[in-house]
């Protein structure tokens, strides 16, 4: 499964929302387990009012089936009521009435002068112990403490409340939180990964050589940002294009106006044999010439045939500028080179191999289907040589390699020749 940024947003935000969840059931756990021990306590008030009222009217009998009664109420598991000497006067044990009360918590009651209520949580039960006030029948005088009001609760049943008000708690909470989850992956779907994927698609796009693509996603966000960096990088790259596509137009017309001179002064120079050789001298240095296409990038195209002494010029011509340019992308353009043969072929490779001594990378351009089909005859090992179908791919081959070392390239308004 790919993860995409709303699946891992999704995953961020339910993974929080989850551990709040947990957090919130523990809490309201504990609280539903205060409130219903508060409950209990609200009924213990209840009864030892109760009891209080009967036991000043002197009323045992009722007082014992009040007791029995109020063990009937939800979750009560025990109620006894001992007086200030120890004795159980009434229970909803029967057989504990009269006898003393064996419970510490209650003999620590006793010894207490204190009037305020005691609740003591067990393992299993809880004990809610209420201070019963005088009355004629226990011999104590109005307000004094005479005896204690002892109320066992189960605490499994304050348990099972308090699960289940956590447990309905949980459950609304991941029902919400899973609609909040997939309503904001919507959004960042719609908001941020959909438009992310679409400028990748026009990228890639204008990879592929359709420079009129752009974005134009007008937004004032973090995506409008984008958006409007990536069109302002296509416009550039547009321009850079078209400028270059321009210069090597331009600079193909002075090599074949150049051509053209050379073949009407080769005429002109016939008649004279002196004249010819220094005529040839002449075109077989303007026949390789080395143009400064970029700071660090060489173009050297290449027309007509190529014979030994023609290779070894072309050396000398490409290390020369090399050295004087300080170049580090060179491009052959063999596109006006009709033959290769296995001397010309070797020529270039040493050609190329010296460049290489001298930091250079050559790559070959315009490569003729004629000259792929004699290369290929003449098994001849390319290795190290980077080959592109014409120049402005090699152009750009260049440009990517310089940008990859050393950051921008710099812009030559004109070729120098070497």
């Amino acid at each position: 499964m790919k993860w995409t940024l709303s699946w891992k947003i999704l995953v961020s935000i339910s993974g929080l929302l989850l551990a709040c969840s947990v957090v919130v059931a523990a809490l309201t756990y504990v609280q539903t387990q205060r409130s219903v021990i508060e409950e209990h306590q609200g009924i213990v008030d209840i009864m030892n009012y109760t009891f209080e009222t009967l036991l000043s009217q002197d009323a045992l009998p009722s007082l014992q089936r009040v007791v029995e009664n109020s063990a009937t109420v939800g979750g009560v598991r025990e109620v006894v009521i001992v007086a200030r000497d120890g004795d159980v006067i009434a229970s909803s044990d029967r057989l504990a009435i009269g006898k003393p009360s064996d419970s510490p918590l209650v003999q620590r009651a006793l010894s207490l002068t204190s009037s305020q209520r005691a609740t003591h949580m067990l393992d299993d039960a809880l004990i809610l112990l209420q201070p019963l006030r005088g009355s004629r029948f226990m011999g104590g005088a109005a307000g004094d403490i005479v005896g204690v009001v002892q109320v066992t609760v189960a605490r499994e049943n304050i348990d099972q409340q308090a699960r289940a008000a956590a447990l309905q708690l949980l459950t609304i909470s991941f029902g919400s939180y899973a609609v909040i989850a997939l309503v904001l992956v919507a959004i960042l779907r719609a908001l941020v990964t959909k438009p992310v994927h679409a400028l990748a698609a026009l990228a890639a796009r204008l990879l592929k050589g359709d420079r009129s693509q752009r974005s134009r996603i007008q937004r004032r966000d973090e995506i409008g940002v984008l958006s409007a960096a990536f069109d302002a990088m296509a416009d550039e790259v547009d321009g850079l294009l078209s400028g270059l596509e321009g210069q090597v137009a331009a600079r193909t017309r002075d090599l074949e106006e150049e051509r053209v001179q050379l073949e009407r002064a080769l005429k002109e120079l016939e008649v004279s044999t002196e004249a010819r050789v220094a005529l040839a001298e002449t075109v077989r240095a303007l026949s390789t010439p080395v143009s400064k296409l970029y700071e660090g990038v060489l173009l050297m195209p290449i027309v007509g045939d190529i014979d030994a002494e023609r290779a070894e010029q072309i050396q000398r011509s490409l290390l020369s500028g090399i050295e004087a340019h300080d170049a580090e992308q060179i491009l052959l353009d063999l596109t006006g080179v009709a033959t290769v043969d296995a001397e010309v072929a070797a020529g270039l490779l040493r050609a190329a191999r010296a460049a290489r001594l001298l930091g250079a990378s050559v790559t070959l351009v315009g490569i003729t289907a004629r000259v792929a089909k004699s290369i290929v005859g003449l098994d001849i090992d390319l290795t190290g040589i980077t080959t592109r179908a014409d120049l402005q791919s090699g152009l750009v081959h260049a440009l990517r390699s310089l940008s990859g070392k050393n950051g921008a390239v710099r812009k030559v308004s004109r070729p120098v020749p070497s």
